[in-house]
């Protein structure tokens, strides 16, 4: 029988004052990436709160985040602080 679970493919950042989630709707929205879901997690490291996204398109949407400022978490941060 087939595995009805599948893996897919999201994005973890930091939310901040800087970084709200109204400036990271804009980023997405201006480029044309849509958000599919999103949801926070129970992580909050130096004031900041961890959002994870699954936006249609993960890969320039992570560098669209990235070079306005947005912390993106890479694998290893996902890991040192999730657990």
């Amino acid at each position: 029988m087939p595995n009805p679970r599948k893996n897919t493919e999201v994005t973890a950042i930091f939310i901040s004052e800087e970084s709200r989630l109204s400036k990271i709707t804009k980023i997405l929205g201006d480029g044309g990436i849509n958000i599919e879901y999103a949801y926070s997690s129970a992580v909050h490291v130096d004031g900041k709160v961890a959002l994870i996204l699954r936006p249609s398109n993960v890969e320039k949407a992570e560098q669209m985040l990235s070079a306005n400022g947005v912390a993106v978490l890479s694998l290893d941060e996902i890991s040192k602080n999730f657990k």
